[in-house]
């Protein structure tokens, strides 16, 4: 409700957030059309050479679209774990009882 009534206003503010986010959005897309260049070159390539597998793993990736990752895990007692900095401290700290064989 509130983001309907600020994009309402004609203000200096909200010219200027529409810019900022439609030159956000233009970026992305410029990635991802670069990015789904490579991919398609990559499986022209692939094609020619005639490797099977890999060409229908490109294939695969097209078809079935990008799926992000999830920059997240659960602590020790099960609980989730979503700041960037403190994930990789867990996984630092599991498979550091991993090797040592210091496990619950």
């Amino acid at each position: 409700m509130e983001h309907e009534v600020v994009a309402k206003k004609n203000t200096r503010w909200t010219r200027e957030e529409y810019q900022r986010r439609r030159y956000e959005g233009k970026k992305i897309h410029k990635e991802n059309s670069e990015a789904w260049k490579v991919l398609m070159e990559e499986m022209d390539e692939t094609g020619r050479q005639k490797e099977t597998r890999m060409f229908y793993r490109k294939v695969n990736i097209i078809r079935k679209g990008y799926k992000p990752r999830i920059g997240m895990c659960k602590d020790k007692k099960g609980n989730p774990v979503t700041e960037k900095k403190k994930v990789l401290q867990r996984w630092a700290e599991h498979f550091g009882e991993l090797l040592n064989g210091h496990g619950d």
